[in-house]
């Protein structure tokens, strides 16, 4: 992750939730007039018989880093199409 305050790049945390984790798709990204970003993305994996596709979040809050991994939604044995995300200028995003 690039940070344009301090100008330094910094370590990206993978999902440790998941060891069996498949694929995911690219990113969306929306950022605000803040500097403020949003990421969303979809990643799968085998869970037993079971494929399980799950919409991930990440807030970026200036100055501050990236928040948590937050699931959006989850999908047994189906598959998403992808993600969009889109913020406005006060950093409400929207997810679809």
């Amino acid at each position: 992750t690039y940070d344009p305050v301090t100008a330094l790049w910094t370590t990206v945390t993978l999902d440790p939730n998941h060891e069996n984790f498949n694929e995911s798709t690219p990113p969306e990204v929306a950022i605000d007039s803040n500097g403020n970003a949003v990421a969303t993305w979809n990643k799968a994996y085998q869970s037993g018989n079971d494929f399980i596709e799950e919409i991930a979040s990440a807030y970026y809050t200036n100055g501050s880093g990236w928040g948590p991994i937050v699931i959006l939604d989850t999908a047994i044995n189906q598959d998403f199409l992808g993600t969009y995300v889109v913020m406005d200028s006060f950093g409400t995003a929207t997810a679809v």
